[in-house]
């Protein structure tokens, strides 16, 4: 069995991700990147986590500030997710589930104009099938994107077996504070 993590654990392997993933968006540079502002699990009200995030939204003013397009999620009914442009983290108010969300009347990005897109799960494989809530959000905008995602998840989540339905598209990257992985086999980050 594995042993238990310890908060300061997790708070380093979310830094070493964090820099992984600038350096992922630093890297391909795209002009649209789509986020989301979900942490799963009852982690997420604790005030480390909540101060690992006000850090991650300091720098997403910062990709605002470099010129970005930046989309987010708004739930717009059971299961159905539209991606909404903003301009400014102050747009954003908590809405489904209590998740930030741009309001109704923020701009609607369709998937095709949108290059990079980072998704959340529950849990995942290195080949990037996802477990997510349950509701299909993610599973639906997977079935019409095309573009650069990458799933964010922490290594000690990665389980092998993932549950699959005919309905679930994989990932090609998973980001983890180890590395990159793409299509399941560790990626170079240079």
């Amino acid at each position: 069995m594995d042993r238990e993590v310890t908060l300061m654990e997790m708070l380093e392997a979310r830094e070493v991700r964090a820099g992984r993933q600038r350096e992922l968006l630093e890297r391909y540079a795209r002009p649209v990147v789509s986020f989301t502002l979900n942490i799963a699990g009852p982690v997420k009200n604790g005030p480390v986590i909540r101060r690992a995030f006000r850090e991650g939204l300091l720098r997403l003013e910062d990709a605002l500030a470099a010129g970005k397009r930046l989309c987010v999620p708004l739930c717009t009914g059971p299961g159905i997710m539209e991606l909404r442009q903003i301009t400014a983290l102050s747009q954003l108010s908590p809405g489904a589930y209590g998740i930030p969300e741009p309001p109704a009347d923020a701009p609607t990005i369709s998937v095709d104009e949108t290059d990079f897109a980072i998704l959340p799960c529950l849990t995942c494989n290195h080949l990037g099938h996802r477990l997510g809530q349950g509701a299909g959000y993610y599973d639906r905008f997977l079935a019409h994107y095309r573009s650069g995602t990458v799933l964010l998840c922490r290594e000690k989540l990665i389980r092998e077996e993932i549950p699959l339905e005919p309905h679930d598209y994989p990932v090609p990257w998973v980001l983890t504070e180890r590395g990159l992985y793409e299509d399941g086999i560790p990626a170079r980050l240079e």
